[in-house]
């Protein structure tokens, strides 16, 4: 079965930030560069989105600095 893709507008979307927030992660360097389909356009698996989910939304009582 294939992997889902999705775009960065589905995944700020569906954790309810902007892609703009994702696109500064990765300029940041606090997450890694998406993969890049053919035409250029970013995509995130569900493996991408977990990541990002526990960097934006870390357990309680975790401390994150920026």
């Amino acid at each position: 079965m294939p992997e889902q893709k999705y775009r960065i507008h589905e995944v700020a979307d569906r954790l309810h930030i902007s892609s703009q927030s994702i696109r500064n992660y990765e300029k940041r360097g606090l997450f890694p560069p998406p993969r890049m389909d053919a035409r250029g356009w970013r995509y995130y698996t569900e493996d991408d989105i977990n990541k990002l989910i526990a960097f934006y939304h870390p357990p309680p009582g975790t401390r994150v600095s920026a």
